[in-house]
């Protein structure tokens, strides 16, 4: 690793730690334990493995080897952490025995707030029928029928110019976004799902607030392109906000641009240590399934080592799946809310808007990585681990006082700072993109800030036309939607007031994900990777196949 890189940026940065979050059926409590007790302490032995049925298939999960560990995360309890949909109907039961109004819309926020957007939706149908003159309830009402209403097929806001020319359109009476692409696939129900999603959430959740905003007429546009110089080269053409998860949006044209491949430093170390899997004939696609498809015929499942090269490949499958899974969800949903702000006419597309804002709002609306949980309205796994240990006074990533954190957060000046001693460009990056998720979450939490905060995109609305906004002006106009003012000019002690009151409830945020970043951290610090070695699933059969034991480090 770099020199000088620790913690959550050293985690991030690593590609040799490879960190994947996978929903499974909920094990038993004695296969859980069987799993979670080492064979040398078992009675007869035992091989500490989990059968275990996912989105894609089954899979046998292996405790321990040299090269991964499988945790099944588990509450206080010792029982095994249930999905979001299982909380969500144990909550559903609590209900029904005590209904009302106020616990419905707790539940229903709960639910969207995890990814949950039918359960959501089922909710709030019902209050539809009990409760419809209650202001939330019209509110959602509204939205609904809006999302309803028929969207001809040729609505689609085309870009202008030669730049997308060869590009196809995929997209379906029931999908609010259309795909442009350049490749051979043919069904894009997946992708479009995952647009609609978070047009859905990111409507829903400002009726939750009361607040209908106005609907795109046409059809928002989402670029899925080769990965590599096809991406660059509209990047290049385009108002490209920065790259996230191989993903940019571009607020003058209302576009949403996604390469069609991760391209990662974990992702890509993964790709490469398994390729001599699918070159021996393993095809992906199929062996993740955990049956006998997509296994070579020159393996014999009737010997050990050609078991545990089954073993490998199935784990490698699956592994990469979810990767690809996590990182277009979260993109996606990412670049969703950042295209909605300008086509909800939040923001107008020819302001230049302070990267905190779109990022914030992008990063409040999206599905978190590395996480089982999470969604808008919700304290983000991912980021506010991060913003909590970038701004503990030992570490002094940010500033000396609240005041000057959010300040840094307000002017864009995180986003625009130089790499400390040993710090990598991305972590700076990284950094300035926990503090604006962390402003912008706490500010969208009370009625009153949220109030302010749609002040504040008034305030920028009213700035000059595509002119790059000083620091000065930058603190003005936020200053003013907040009240934070004293005889017209910015009030530090108002503003050291507010500031102070984000930082101590941030320290306040916990997550119900916290077990799985706690484990990434414990991953971390027991690996041991020598220089200059090259990670594997574990050990080679003969002929330089990767295998399932043996390895020389940890992933």
């Amino acid at each position: 690793m770099p020199g000088g890189l620790e913690g959550t940026d050293a985690i991030d940065e690593n590609p040799y730690l490879v960190v994947v979050v996978v929903e499974i059926s909920s094990p038993s409590a004695k296969a859980l334990r069987d799993f979670n007790t080492p064979r040398t302490n078992r009675p007869g032995g035992g091989t500490e493995i989990l059968r275990a049925t996912h989105h894609w298939g089954t899979s046998i999960l292996q405790r321990k080897t040299n090269a991964m560990e499988t945790i099944v995360l588990q509450t206080p309890a010792g029982k095994s952490l249930k999905s979001a949909k299982a909380q969500f109907e144990a909550r559903e039961i609590e209900l029904a025995k005590a209904p009302s109004i106020g616990e419905s819309l707790k539940l229903a926020s709960w639910a969207l707030g995890n990814g949950l957007v039918v359960q959501f939706e089922k909710v709030m149908d019902k209050l539809t029928e009990t409760d419809k003159e209650h202001s939330i309830v019209m509110a959602y009402a509204k939205v609904k029928a809006d999302l309803e209403k028929p969207i001809a097929k040729d609505a689609i806001a085309k870009p202008k110019g030669k730049l997308l020319d060869g590009y196809r359109v995929a997209q379906t009476d029931k999908h609010h976004y259309a795909i442009l692409h350049n490749s051979d696939a043919t069904e894009f129900k997946e992708p479009l799902d995952r647009l609609e999603k978070g047009y859905k959430s990111f409507y829903y959740w400002w009726a939750m607030r009361g607040i209908n905003l106005p609907m795109p007429t046409e059809r928002q546009v989402a670029v899925m392109t080769n990965h590599g110089e096809d991406f660059r080269r509209i990047q290049k053409n385009l108002t490209a906000s920065p790259v996230l998860n191989d993903s940019f949006a571009a607020r003058r044209e209302n576009l949403s641009v996604f390469s069609s491949k991760r391209g990662d430093q974990a992702y890509t170390t993964l790709e490469t240590t398994s390729k001599t899997l699918w070159d021996q004939g393993f095809i992906r696609k199929e062996v993740i399934k955990g049956k006998s498809d997509g296994i070579p015929k020159t393996i014999n499942m009737r010997l050990p080592g050609d078991q545990d090269f089954v073993q490998a490949a199935r784990i490698r499958a699956l592994l990469m799946k979810a990767l690809e899974d996590e990182w277009e969800a979260t993109a996606m949903s990412n670049k969703v809310a950042r295209q909605l702000m300008f086509a909800s006419k939040l923001m107008p597309t020819n302001v230049t808007i302070p990267e905190w804002v779109q990022f914030g709002m992008g990063s409040f609306f999206e599905t978190p990585l590395q996480s089982p949980f999470g969604g808008p309205g919700s304290a983000s796994p991912y980021w506010l681990p991060r913003f909590k240990e970038y701004n503990d006074p030992k570490a002094k990533k940010y500033g000396a006082t609240p005041l000057e954190t959010m300040l840094g957060v307000v002017t864009d000046a995180h986003f625009r700072a130089k790499p400390q001693a040993g710090e990598t460009p991305e972590a700076v990056t990284r950094r300035a993109r926990a503090a604006a998720w962390a402003l912008y979450y706490y500010l969208a939490q009370s009625p009153e800030n949220l109030a302010g905060l749609r002040q504040y995109f008034k305030e920028l609305s009213r700035m000059p036309r595509d002119i790059e906004l000083d620091a000065v002006v930058l603190k003005a106009a936020f200053a003013r939607a907040f009240g934070c003012e004293k005889d017209g000019k910015p009030d530090d002690v108002k503003l050291g007031a507010l500031a102070k009151r984000w930082i101590d409830f941030s320290k306040d945020q916990t997550i119900d994900a916290d077990a799985v970043h706690k484990q990434i951290r414990t991953f971390y610090s027991q690996m041991n990777r020598p220089v200059g070695t090259t990670p594997g699933t574990g050990g080679t059969r003969p002929g330089g196949q990767p295998g399932s034991g043996g390895g020389q480090g940890p992933q």
